[in-house]
């Protein structure tokens, strides 16, 4: 009996150094909540919470040291990939040049916004333009034939312009 409620004690504690709450540490051992609450809150449930949450310090003390400690090799791997002499693939030094450059700051926008939509125009639209464009041309071609490009004398094209509207009249 004492083995089996120290199991269940420390499965408790367990339970609530994992961030489950009194309620859903009882429904889950099938134990009341007022059990689990005084567990959690004794001298031993206590010590032994405290002593997961140093192991776990530990571990991530320890872990911290070995990624610390791994710095100085990967940026040395990364020198190495990064050399214009280097033998990697193209593929990999891309992907290396964006991680470092990922871990530095400088991260590309993901969204580029692109219109994709269509814009029609109606037949009568299109016919409006055309006829447009082909007036456009007429004057050009017609204002070409009337005024080569050698004469620069302005008094004579305003006299020409005159004699154009009087033959309308």
């Amino acid at each position: 009996m004492l083995k089996e409620l120290k199991t269940t004690h420390r499965k408790i504690c367990q339970l609530s150094f994992d961030g489950f709450n009194n309620t859903d540490i009882a429904a889950k051992l099938d134990v009341s909540k007022s059990t689990v609450s005084k567990i959690v809150n004794s001298a031993l449930g206590k010590a032994y919470i405290n002593g997961l949450l140093d192991r776990a310090d530990t571990k991530t003390l320890d872990v911290r040291q070995k990624l610390v400690q791994m710095n100085s090799l990967a940026l040395d791997a990364f020198d190495r990939i990064l050399k214009p002499d280097s033998k990697a693939p193209y593929a990999v030094q891309f992907n290396t040049a964006k991680d470092v450059l990922d871990r530095t700051g400088f991260k590309p926008t993901n969204n580029h916004n692109v219109d994709m939509s269509l814009h029609t125009k109606s037949d009568e639209d299109l016919e409006a333009e055309i006829a447009a464009l082909e007036a456009s041309i007429v004057r050009t071609y017609n204002d070409t034939i009337n005024n080569p490009p050698n004469e620069t004398d302005d008094s004579d094209s305003d006299s020409d312009d005159d004699s154009d509207i009087s033959d309308e009249d």
